[in-house]
């Protein structure tokens, strides 16, 4: 019975063993069958076919640390990816779904690109012996690409074979100025920074390569660099020399037993005065602004006042509300920043009046100081053409050529007084110029180069230029005044000159998106044909009293469109319309027709033009008016080159 009972366990067990295998059968069939049909199919299908399957591999190449595989099917059916080995010792890259570069399938006889990056052998190509590319027939991807290898061709690549392709000669041109410095590589493509030989000027020549202004045929000009590449720097030019002029000065003050005591009157009032040493500019040099910070201790007050006068007497100078800055309170060490009215006055004080309980510590005075400057600019010439171009030059306040701070630059040009060959003259008219210095020297937000450019009498302008010849005579609707600053003519091909050697100049730091034109009266007559001559340099530019076309102080606005006069502004404006425009005119002054007519025709070519008129204003005080507005003058520094 035991043993009847042992035979049924036993069958019973073999019957689950063979259902549980019928089962685990059924799933892995289940699971394989797809692949297992399509890819039986696929084999049986091509047959014979699969034998003329070819998958050709053109070029090889190894670009920017990608390996780039020209690939061309030269069979029947259509690849739509691939699985790619790569071999050194051992398999070194493996990936079963690679995709031409597009992620497009290959039709019969195309050609495409495969992509693999980064290159699995690094830059040296030669670390890699083998290479495999195996082609899928299936859109889907389930064709199981090892079957296809036992039946289909292995395409193996040795650099050494496969990459036998025709060589070119590529020259080094890392600053694409057309010209090598003969550094030369073998190459079957493309090598970023090189050049075939028909794609430059000069195979040789270039002794910069990193330097587009450096080649053996570029013009020399003043940068402080051999352009030309014959061993000589800014050679047989006349190079304008920049040398600051204008320093600050300071006197630390902590010995006070040769300051004076004064009781006297001060603005027609008694008071008492503590009084510095007094201060000496010397003969013909400026002292206008001063700094000044007190540290005191006690529970007293301190205010502080400049006295300046041109001469040593105390008196006059004290009781003069215009010889010395207001009395001012200050904070213990609180700079104070102050300007004395007059700038050519020689003699100067620090003014101390206390009142209550203070112990001086310290004093520190410091002042500007020109040395024969006007206004803080500081003579020099530009000798251009067989000429000469005088004018006054302003650095920025905390100018340092080795900070790598860029600087705007503005040009300007008076009025006709300052007409000459005195190079002084054009500072006395009312000007951006003087403003720059008088009025904003201490505003971070205005510190810049600036040049004053003497126009000269036209009879000394050399041949050929006008009126020693015709190049800048005034065109047909330019009255006489054109002569001075017509944009062919000395003037204004001079002062272009004189500006791009200071942009080029190292040491200057000129910001070449912020260079800006004024001028007032005759200057604002120049500004249009500086406009139109320097239409690729200038950021802005501000005429205060000017006309851009015909006569001074007559009204053309009322003229119909289609008169030649009209028309020739017309065409002139769309010269410069890209270029923001702001005009100053006086209302009492006719030149504000020229400004009507000038911001009509540039607003409707779409540029941008404001015109400001002031009331009751004459043409000399619309100058004060335009360059004394600190939001005005605000507009101008905040443009930037956008063109």
């Amino acid at each position: 019975m035991k043993r009847g009972k042992k035979a049924i366990s036993d069958v019973i067990v073999l019957v689950l063993i063979i259902l549980i295998s019928i089962a685990a059968i059924f799933i892995v069939w289940t699971f394989i069958k797809p692949q297992f049909q399509e890819g039986s199919a696929e084999i049986s299908q091509k047959g014979v076919e699969l034998s003329s399957v070819e998958l050709k591999i053109n070029k090889l190449n190894l670009e920017d640390n990608s390996l780039k595989i020209s690939v061309q099917n030269n069979g029947e059916k259509e690849i739509f990816g691939f699985t790619v080995k790569i071999y050194s010792q051992q398999v070194i890259y493996f990936n079963d779904s690679v995709s031409l570069v597009n992620n497009r399938s290959l039709s019969s006889l195309e050609e495409g690109i495969i992509l693999i990056t980064p290159a699995p052998f690094g830059s040296n190509p030669n670390n890699y012996t083998k290479l495999e590319i195996f082609p899928k027939f299936s859109s889907d991807g389930t064709v199981a690409t090892s079957a296809i290898p036992s039946t289909s061709k292995t395409f193996i690549s040795n650099t050494s074979q496969e990459t036998n392709l025709p060589q070119n000669t590529y020259y080094k041109d890392s600053d694409q100025d057309g010209y090598s410095d003969g550094t030369e590589v073998e190459s079957s493509t493309p090598v970023a920074g090189y050049n075939l030989s028909s794609e430059l000027t000069s195979t040789l020549g270039d002794c910069d390569d990193t330097d587009s202004t450096i080649h053996n045929n570029a013009t020399e000009i003043c940068d402080h660099k051999d352009n030309n590449c014959n061993n000589q720097i800014d050679e047989n030019l006349i190079c304008p020399t920049f040398s600051k002029p204008f320093n600050t000065p300071t006197t630390i003050y902590t010995n006070f037993s040769n300051w004076t005591n004064y009781s006297g009157l001060f603005e027609s009032k008694q008071n008492q005065f503590f009084m510095s040493p007094i201060i000496d500019a010397g003969s013909n040099n400026e002292m206008q602004h001063h700094w000044i910070t007190v540290n005191y201790s006690g529970t007293g007050k301190v205010k502080v006042s400049i006295g300046h006068y041109s001469g040593t007497g105390l008196t006059p100078m004290m009781n003069l509300s215009y010889q010395h800055t207001t009395l001012t309170t200050i904070t213990s060490g609180v700079e104070l920043y102050t300007k004395s009215q007059y700038r050519k006055e020689r003699y100067a004080w620090v003014i101390l009046n206390i009142t209550g309980n203070v112990t001086l510590n310290s004093i520190t005075h410091t002042r500007s100081l020109g040395i024969n400057t006007a206004y803080g600019y500081d003579p020099a010439t530009f000798n251009f053409a067989n000429g000469t171009l005088r004018y006054r030059i302003l650095y920025p306040k905390n100018y340092n050529s080795t900070s790598g701070k860029k600087y705007p630059l503005v040009i300007s040009c008076p009025g006709s007084g300052g007409i000459g060959n005195d190079n002084l003259v054009q500072m006395e008219m009312v000007g951006i110029g003087r403003y720059l210095f008088e009025q904003y020297y201490n505003y971070p937000e205005f510190e810049s180069f600036s040049i004053v450019v003497q126009p000269d009498s036209y009879s000394r302008n050399p041949y050929p230029y006008y009126s020693n010849g015709t190049i800048g005579k005034p065109g047909q609707y330019q009255d006489s005044w054109f002569a001075y600053t017509q944009e062919n003519g000395y003037y204004v091909t001079a002062t272009k000159a004189l500006v791009n050697q200071m942009m080029n100049n190292y040491t200057l730091n000129i910001d070449p998106n912020r260079i800006y034109f004024s001028g007032f009266s005759l200057g604002g007559m120049a500004t249009y044909e500086f406009l139109k001559a320097m239409n690729d340099t200038l950021a802005a530019a501000w005429s205060v009293a000017g006309w851009p076309i015909g006569y001074a102080y007559n009204d053309y606005t009322t003229r119909n469109q289609t008169d030649p006069m009209i028309v020739q502004l017309k065409s002139e404006v769309q010269r410069y319309k890209q270029i923001p425009l702001q005009i100053g005119s006086g209302g009492n002054d006719g030149m504000r027709f020229g400004g009507n007519l000038s911001c009509r025709e540039i607003n409707a070519a779409g540029g941008t033009c404001i015109h400001y008129i002031f009331p009751g204003v004459d043409h000399t005080g619309s100058a004060g008016r335009a360059y004394g507005n600190i939001n005005q003058m605000r507009w101008l520094f905040n443009q930037t080159k956008s063109y």
